[in-house]
């Protein structure tokens, strides 16, 4: 019986597995990378409070993340509902 690379091929369960594990971690890396940025960023305002690019930096992190967070939740959960955990201006 002759042998064929194919037989020697991971399955697509093992395959999207493998890809699903994958892009976990890299967003479990990304995401500390996001606190450490946060992190460099609040020691900035420290030093500049008046730079107002800091704060635009986060609006806009924090619109990007807004839509992240309705994307992986699913079709049936909106921008506006995940909007419910912005801190809204006092």
């Amino acid at each position: 019986m002759e042998t064929t690379t194919a037989q020697y091929q991971p399955g697509p369960i093992k395959i999207a597995t493998e890809r699903y594990k994958r892009g976990r971690t890299d967003i479990a890396r990304l995401l500390g990378v996001l606190i450490m940025e946060l992190d460099r960023h609040e020691k900035q305002t420290k030093i500049d409070p008046l730079n107002w690019r800091l704060t635009a930096d986060l609006d806009l992190v924090c619109h990007d993340l807004i839509n992240i967070v309705a994307f992986i939740s699913g079709a049936k959960t909106e921008r506006k509902d995940v909007e419910r955990f912005h801190v809204e201006d006092e």
